[in-house]
């Protein structure tokens, strides 16, 4: 029999089990080269073989991994429909509306974001940073009250919530609410005392009220990162602020010493030379400072001076971006 099968081309058929196990194989190879691929850093090729893979044969892991794959690639709404299968194969798995609401911040979809912290707290409400995400998304929805609850509410349950206390000041400070957002400040000093964000941050609040404290601040926040620009500028505003012109001349040429491609700071000492009549030093910083950054010229810090508008018109028709 075998002989006549061998001489007329008879072959044999593989039988369903043997079917399924050669598609168990196939899943197999497709999920560890995509497992491969992803560690390499070839995402887009990862892609590939856990959808591959996933045509094949439905796995949570495997939709994990192509979710966080598409997260990794800020492909936002393709993250999103897999996380929601994985919700609709296990509803009670936190992690997956954690990543909902990851990605729903990156979307600054703020009402989604809102939602997806609700239904992981129904699931876990000891969660701190799910807390943090919700003062987050009430954050963005501009119902700061709200936001404040919760972040108030993450920081009872982990005291070390960082980014509960930096958004927490942040709010405060928007609220004019000064002395509140110190207490914030100073928490997060004390967490990281060397945290050259959070001692601006201490700067910022204290310019309000106390300019010399604050330049004090400034001064600690450049020690600990000498290319921290905003320290550079808070300290400079304040400087002119006191019509103190030298001290801030002598911080903005520190400032382009260290980073000789920092825009602001040109016209920024642009403007100080203007206060000090020196306009033909004025116009060669403010003309550096377009070269490096064009959109520089529309305003510092968002709004026209009226020296700025006067350094503008002057310098407008040598302005090569104009």
């Amino acid at each position: 029999m075998g002989f006549l099968k061998s001489l007329f081309g008879g072959k044999k058929q593989p039988t369903p089990e043997e079917l399924e196990q050669q598609k168990e194989k196939n899943f197999d190879i497709l999920k560890f080269d995509g497992m491969k691929a992803s560690r390499m850093g070839q995402l887009s090729y990862a892609i590939k073989c856990y959808s591959e893979a996933l045509a094949l044969k439905e796995d949570y892991n495997t939709r994990l991994y192509l979710a966080q794959t598409y997260m990794a690639l800020q492909e936002n709404p393709l993250a999103l429909a897999q996380l929601q299968k994985l919700i609709e194969m296990d509803k009670e798995n936190i992690e997956s509306y954690v990543m909902v609401v990851q990605v729903a911040e990156n979307m600054k979809d703020w009402q989604a974001m809102n939602e997806a912290c609700e239904k992981a707290l129904l699931i876990d409400e000891t969660r701190a940073d799910i807390y943090y995400y919700c003062g987050e998304a009430y954050h963005g929805l501009e119902d700061d009250i709200s936001a404040i609850a919760m972040l108030t509410k993450s920081i009872t349950l982990d005291k070390n919530q960082k980014n509960a206390y930096m958004l927490r000041c942040q709010i405060l400070k928007e609220m004019a609410q000064f002395a509140e957002a110190e207490k914030d400040a100073d928490k997060l000093i004390e967490l990281d005392p060397e945290n050259e964000i959070y001692i601006l941050n201490k700067a910022e609040i204290l310019s309000v009220s106390n300019t010399e404290a604050a330049l004090v601040y400034c001064q600690k926040a450049i020690e600990q990162n000498g290319f921290l620009d905003e320290a550079y500028l808070l300290a400079n505003h304040i400087y002119v602020s006191q019509q103190q012109y030298d001290k801030a001349l002598s911080l903005l040429n520190d400032a382009i010493e260290i980073n000789p491609n920092f825009a602001k700071a040109y016209m920024e000492r642009g403007n100080v030379k203007m206060l000090l009549g020196k306009n033909d030093e004025a116009a060669e910083d403010l003309k550096k400072g377009l070269e490096l950054e064009p959109k520089e010229g529309e305003a510092i810090n968002g709004n026209f001076t009226n020296i700025e508008q006067e350094m503008n018109a002057q310098y407008r028709a040598n302005n090569p971006f104009g």
